[in-house]
């Protein structure tokens, strides 16, 4: 630890050294070891593997600022759409009645227990 704070580039220098070229964190002796011990072994697993990593991870990123841009559209609509349609004179006692809404009743429904109820 002293190491890394006192020359944290050189640390962090050793340690991506070490973790590229490491049989510990070796992905294909990984997977040899659980499915068949020698038949799997890989010199340069690990860059292509952070690099589909890296791919997949851009995409899910594009692809939620496409759902955040989709939403804020359709909010930005409601919104719209609601100011245009609920703005005071187009209420009816407290209740929003747009251009082709109407109100049919604005009472609570209220249902007396059947005699098997109780």
């Amino acid at each position: 630890i002293s190491q890394a704070a006192t020359n944290p580039n050189a640390w962090l220098r050793n340690t991506a050294s070490w973790l590229e070229a490491s049989d510990d964190t070796d992905p294909g002796r990984m997977l040899a070891g659980w499915f068949c011990d020698g038949f799997l072994k890989s010199q340069k697993l690990k860059a292509p593997v952070v690099l589909a990593w890296l791919v997949l991870q851009t995409v899910g990123i594009v692809l939620q600022v496409a759902l955040l841009q989709e939403m804020s559209g359709h909010a930005a609509h409601f919104e719209t759409t609601w100011a245009a349609n609920c703005s005071p004179e187009h209420q009816h006692h407290g209740i929003c009645l747009g251009p082709t809404w109407n109100e049919s009743f604005s009472r609570t429904l209220e249902f007396l227990p059947t005699a098997t109820e109780g």
